[in-house]
């Protein structure tokens, strides 16, 4: 679901959801099982810089706190990048 944001971004945003969901079939991989740092080289391979900046800071957020992607709620995940000053995904 795409809430908010002009008719231009929501095409915008469908067109990177499906070239991020053609590259996770050819892999044979679904969004879940990828880290932050397999998100950001999937994000760079579809270019998609402003995902691979919220990999990034992702990442940065999880060193900082010495926690693992996979032990954080989605709550928790999106604290970190409100922290990191990325308003919303």
């Amino acid at each position: 679901m795409i809430v908010g944001g002009s008719e231009e971004t929501h095409a915008e945003l469908r067109e990177t959801v499906q070239r991020m969901e053609l590259e996770l079939d050819r892999q044979g991989q679904g969004l879940g099982d990828l880290d932050p740092v397999e998100l950001a080289e999937l994000a760079w391979r579809i270019d998609s810089p402003e995902l691979h900046v919220i990999a990034l800071r992702l990442e940065d957020g999880l060193e900082a706190q010495g926690r693992a992607f996979e032990e954080l709620s989605a709550e928790e995940l999106t604290a970190i990048l409100a922290a990191a000053g990325v308003e919303s995904l």
